[in-house]
């Protein structure tokens, strides 16, 4: 019994967490060295801007690695090779004060990223970018992507 409204709870939790999230008044800080900045700004672009660059690894798929460059031009590699399909493409960050247009809502206080490859775009909330960590969420889809940078 005990087991069962343990359970309870936390679905409870996971659900309230979940609309509170959805309703954006949560929100992800950038952490960066020196300081915690906040998410609803040009100063939050400027941010990830200046941390996604690199090239990071997926730990879902270690064989899976993306290179975003300073330049905003983005390369996917699978097993050290560029991708076939999908080997060059670019990519550019927005948010509610300089929004893309899309087929979901844009909330404030959020920054995300926008991928194309070919004639394909992709968009993701940038949900955490520190110097080692990379967590993206799909929005078209869902599902969340988790990278660790590479030195």
């Amino acid at each position: 019994m005990k087991t069962f409204i343990l359970a309870i709870l936390v679905l409870i939790a996971g659900v309230a967490g979940g609309y509170y999230y959805g309703q954006g008044k949560f929100a992800l800080p950038v952490k960066t060295e020196s300081k915690t900045i906040p998410v609803a700004d040009k100063a939050r672009i400027d941010a990830v801007n200046s941390l996604i660059a690199g090239r990071w690894q997926s730990e879902e798929d270690s064989n899976f690695v993306r290179e975003f460059k300073a330049d905003g031009t983005a390369i996917d590699y699978y097993d050290e090779q560029p991708a076939p399909s999908q080997t060059n493409g670019s990519w550019k960050l927005f948010s509610s004060s300089n929004p893309e247009q899309v087929a979901f809502p844009i909330r404030e206080n959020e920054v995300y990223l926008k991928m194309t490859f070919g004639k394909e775009n992709y968009h993701f909330a940038v949900l955490a970018v520190t110097p080692e960590k990379l967590e993206l969420m799909y929005m078209e889809r869902g599902g969340i992507l988790q990278f660790a940078r590479l030195k």
